[in-house]
């Protein structure tokens, strides 16, 4: 199994005993128009769901559940980190349910992240993280959501509950335009193949060909004209291509260009029958998973956000065993890993894992003492 990227905790009698909260990116919506307004997320018409005292309380109660968990999938990378988002709901026509992109970006702004790169424009929430400080104190991203009746929304937060004939899911139209206006965009003209600047950081990690892989960016602009339609684009990261078995993940680029889906989503013909959340929103199967896959969260993690860390809730002991109670990122997997190297110098005791090294969604695993072997730590580890 290939590793997707490691974050570190010590088992044993070092820090793993030091029980905190996992830290993770708060994301703050500003839905100062809706609320002035008495639309949107503030339509006091009544609720669809019990419980809730009007529709607009409905409707922020799933944004934040979708922002929750797009933020849980992230460490910050500075004290006090934050997404700021400027969300609504407006009329976007019959063919859109949501849409979501950067307000402005950054480049060449300097940085020790060794995935930042010169020449390329960051969006400004990933420009922030990818810095290590704050360079925009304000929205970094808008999200919009659909108000045309042609559009009925779903309003469950997961998938045991199948939609109804015509329903599109909030929640996970959420998480998609999220993701979108933070990194997941391509800045090309369709009419020219030029960037408008830079080329993104999303668009630094494109290929063109899989077997004869040639860098898009380094594309002449007709050449990259004639590749946004010849469904041969590639991402070229290594963690997405980690969590996608090894294989480079395919992107959208259909005979047709489609300035909503082509380039900036994962290939449907490929994935359509895994119900990933970042294909196009016309795939039949995208809101089938309520959460981001391996290939998905690689991809972002490529392009400079750092991964979360699993939360350790507490350790019981029980003679020569303790068991420690975790809780993950949805849909990650976390492997125990013996090492026998201590990053800060301390002792620690010998542990072998009992029962199967691999959780999915990781939630406890036995650690039992052993009096052999030398000094060492278990690292966890994020897999595919």
């Amino acid at each position: 199994m290939r590793e997707f990227t490691k974050q570190f905790l010590l088992a044993g009698f070092i820090t793993l005993y030091a029980l905190s909260a996992r830290a993770q990116i708060p994301i703050v919506p500003d839905w100062s128009y809706d609320q002035a307004n008495d639309v949107g997320f503030f339509d006091p018409a009544a609720s669809p769901v019990a419980g809730y005292g009007s529709i607009g309380e409905l409707r922020r109660t799933i944004f934040a559940a979708g922002a929750n968990y797009v933020g849980s999938l992230f460490t910050p990378a500075y004290a006090g980190e934050v997404i700021r988002v400027k969300a609504a709901f407006t009329n976007l026509g019959t063919g859109t349910v949501g849409n979501g992109g950067t307000i402005g970006y950054r480049n060449n702004f300097g940085s020790a992240n060794p995935k930042y790169k010169t020449n390329v424009d960051y969006p400004s929430t990933l420009a922030n993280h990818v810095a290590g400080r704050e360079l925009i104190a304000t929205n970094t991203l808008a999200v919009n959501f659909n108000t045309n009746p042609a559009i009925t929304y779903n309003y469950n937060t997961n998938d045991s509950a199948p939609l109804g004939e015509g329903q599109e899911s909030l929640f996970t139209t959420v998480v998609h335009e999220l993701i979108h206006g933070m990194c997941f965009i391509n800045y090309i003209n369709p009419g020219t193949g030029s960037f408008d600047g830079f080329p993104t950081a999303y668009d630094s990690f494109i290929v063109q060909d899989t077997n004869n892989p040639v860098s898009y960016v380094g594309l002449t602009d007709a050449e990259r004209l004639v590749a946004i339609t010849n469904n041969n684009l590639f991402w070229n990261g290594p963690l997405g291509i980690a969590g996608n078995n090894g294989e480079r993940p395919k992107l959208a680029a259909p005979s047709s260009y489609s300035s909503s889906s082509s380039v900036s989503h994962l290939d449907t013909g490929t994935f359509d029958p895994l119900g990933l959340l970042l294909l196009p929103r016309d795939s039949s199967l995208v809101q089938a998973q309520v959460g981001l896959v391996a290939l998905e969260r690689g991809m972002l993690y490529d392009m400079g956000f750092t991964p979360a860390r699993p939360q350790v809730q507490s350790i019981v002991a029980s003679g020569g065993n303790h068991v420690i109670t975790a809780t993950s990122i949805l849909n990650a997997k976390y492997r125990l890993r013996f090492t026998s190297t201590l990053t800060n110098g301390l002792n620690a005791t010998n542990w072998s894992a009992v029962g199967g090294a691999v959780r999915s969604g990781w939630n406890t695993v036995t650690l039992t003492n052993t009096p052999t072997g030398s000094a060492g730590f278990y690292a966890v580890e994020i897999v595919p």
